[in-house]
């Protein structure tokens, strides 16, 4: 099989069918099925993908996903699942066989095939991530002390930075609860800098998750003043206060979602 690679593609014009047809024999009989989605939920994809025809010196399989090898697993397992994703993104996965030589070899890559995580849910706490700076959306004095800033940090596992999307009761709308306390909520108030505060049935606390575009796993929150969370505001408490603005589509306004428990 790299022979024959090697001479086709350093010999690229050569008009030999035998050599052409040689080529594609091998890279089909040992280069694995493309990857199928078996199930999903809104941070996990399960794969499974079909061996090669010929299995005799496959010792192992390699799974990349968006062009990264994220897992290895042996020849006996034609199965994979990828996790600790974000709600609603596609991923795209190529699979390839490994051969037993020396030094090892792998085959050609199956086709990239993309798949995509579901929806979140009302029941599961989410980190919400600013998609261009890669922070995380969280609680001034741990979350738990009514008018605390909304803050913009490095993300953790830390309780306040664990978000429950809870209906409002309001149609689509809904109020969003930090782990660290469930009896405060985003709001916002007057001066557009956005606090943790108990609950009120006002505009400032109903919130919707607007997708962006199809499948790519990020999120416009708007609440019902049409104003949208923005990571631009005041530096406090070592990081930066969150404010709402006026809706524009910008990365400032893009948020990912992982369900953390």
């Amino acid at each position: 099989m790299v022979a024959t690679a090697t001479a086709t593609a350093s010999q690229g014009k050569w008009a030999s069918t035998s050599t052409v047809t040689a080529a594609q024999s091998v890279g089909n009989s040992v280069t694995p099925g493309d990857p199928t989605k078996v199930s999903e939920t809104d941070s996990r994809i399960s794969l499974s993908w079909t061996a090669p025809a010929d299995t005799a010196a496959v010792t192992g399989y390699q799974i990349y996903r968006d062009g990264a090898l994220v897992a290895t697993v042996p020849a006996s397992q034609l199965t994979f699942t990828d996790s600790g994703l974000d709600a609603l993104r596609y991923y795209y996965y190529f699979v390839r066989a490994i051969h037993a030589a020396n030094p090892v070899d792998v085959s050609p890559p199956s086709a990239t095939v993309g798949h995509a995580t579901a929806w979140w849910n009302n029941s599961s706490w989410y980190s919400v991530r600013n998609a261009s700076t890669q922070l995380c959306v969280g609680g001034a004095d741990g979350g738990t002390v009514d008018k605390s800033a909304l803050l913009s940090s490095a993300c953790g596992t830390q309780a306040s930075q664990a978000w429950k999307f809870v209906p409002s009761g309001d149609g689509s709308y809904v109020n969003v609860t930090p782990k660290s306390s469930t009896s405060l909520f985003w709001e916002d108030p007057s001066d557009d800098n956005m606090v943790l505060r108990g609950a009120n049935d006002i505009s400032g606390q109903k919130w919707q998750l607007l997708p962006v575009g199809s499948g790519t796993g990020t999120f416009t929150l708007r609440n019902k003043n049409m104003a949208c969370l923005d990571i631009a505001g005041n530096v406090q408490a070592g990081g930066t206060q969150l404010r709402v603005a006026s809706c524009d589509g910008s990365a400032n306004q893009q948020f990912a979602l992982r369900n953390v428990g």
